[in-house]
């Protein structure tokens, strides 16, 4: 699928087009993505979706990232333990939802498919991570966390469990998991005393 030089995008088209794509993942894989069913789905031509796009991967992954923006909220309290919970309940949120399928299939299918696997892991994880550590590194900045604590490791204790528990559907993903994931995390690298967990 080679970009060709064209008229502007249209961003209402653009945005039917990444609707249409989520939608036929949550039915197939990346690999068998039928653009005629997704021009369909989106009301454009499979010209239009050709010629705004250089690959299946680029499409895909701009697909899931916008769906992922629309999910979650980027508010943030300026409390770091509010803050995380927000964030993290919010990641359990799309993974239990309709968009969770669409994020499985995308994981299963960059196992056999080097490329789509790192457009994954620097356009989606990388993305999921760097909000959660620039929220870490504003509790180092505000006393709440040690300042020798490795955010890369704090983060990754945070939210493997829940991608873990997503591929291989081994456990529960649930707020409940948060405000234990949350509390392992600032009792190793938090400061103080220890906030009472809340559920919901």
């Amino acid at each position: 699928m080679e970009q060709r030089r064209g008229r502007p995008r249209s961003e209402e088209a653009r945005r039917a087009i990444l609707r249409a794509v989520v939608d036929e993942l949550g039915e197939g894989g990346p690999a068998a993505l039928p653009v005629d069913r997704v021009a369909s789905r989106a009301g454009v031509s499979k010209a239009t979706i050709y010629r705004w796009w250089r690959s299946k991967h680029e499409v895909v992954l701009e697909a899931l990232v916008d769906a992922l923006d629309t999910e979650l909220d980027l508010t943030e309290t300026g409390r770091l333990r509010e803050d995380l919970r927000r964030q993290l309940c919010q990641l359990v949120t799309t993974m239990t939802g309709d968009l969770g399928t669409v994020i499985r299939t995308v994981i299963a299918a960059g196992q056999g498919d080097h490329r789509l696997n790192e457009c994954f892991r620097r356009q989606v994880l990388a993305k999921t991570r760097g909000r959660i550590e620039a929220t870490l590194a504003r509790g180092v900045v505000e006393g709440e966390l040690r300042g020798d604590a490795d955010l890369d490791v704090v983060v990754d204790t945070l939210v493997s469990p829940l991608w873990m528990r997503l591929v291989l559907g081994h456990g529960t993903i649930d707020h409940a998991l948060v405000d234990k994931l949350i509390d392992t995390v600032l009792d190793g690298v938090g400061v103080g005393e220890r906030e009472p967990a809340t559920t919901g």
